[in-house]
């Protein structure tokens, strides 16, 4: 079996850290910690940032 690139390592780093920041900025906006706006649009963000790299990562393994 052949060890996978980089890249591959990489999107699946960036899709950890997506899932993470998402529940981090749920947190922050239920408790009021920082401002709405900015943790509302990074929350927005994350789910999408994800879900791309995820299905980049998934298609990687199938080539």
């Amino acid at each position: 079996m052949t060890e996978p690139p980089l890249f591959y390592n990489v999107l699946i780093a960036l899709t950890g850290v997506s899932i993470i920041a998402l529940f981090a900025t749920g947190a922050l906006m239920s408790i009021g910690k920082l401002n709405y706006a900015v943790s509302l649009t990074i929350h927005k963000i994350t789910p999408i940032l994800a879900a791309m790299t995820l299905i980049a990562a998934i298609y990687l393994s199938y080539l």
